[in-house]
């Protein structure tokens, strides 16, 4: 799964990392990939495929966030992803020196164990 999102998301031009991977401050945005692995529906058989996407925008440009996010949610959409929660709230990351956010979805598919 982590594979598949990576390749939509640098297909769609946006720069993206696993976790522990960028390093520095961010100077454009960029998100970082979270897999977290398997959650199980209602069906003690059945899960689902858990992912989360930290979404990083330089500070200064707060009014720009809003709008790359909504990409990143369009993007996700595309590829049959469902949002599992809504986004967290936009906060201020001193050591990258840029707003995050943090978007979750899984897999569509349901899958057996």
């Amino acid at each position: 799964m982590f594979k598949k999102i990576y390749t939509h998301l640098k297909n769609n031009n946006i720069d993206c990392y696993s976790i522990g991977q960028h390093e520095g401050k961010c100077v454009k945005p960029y998100v970082v990939i979270k897999d977290m692995g398997k959650a199980k529906t209602n069906n003690s058989v059945v899960y689902k495929k858990m992912i989360e996407l930290y979404v990083y925008y330089p500070l200064g440009n707060y009014s720009k966030v809003e709008s790359f996010v909504n990409e990143i949610e369009e993007i996700m959409t595309s590829l049959s992803f469902k949002e599992s929660y809504e986004a967290t709230p936009t906060i201020i990351d001193d050591d990258k020196k840029a707003y995050l956010t943090r978007l979750s979805y899984y897999d569509g598919r349901k899958r057996s164990v």
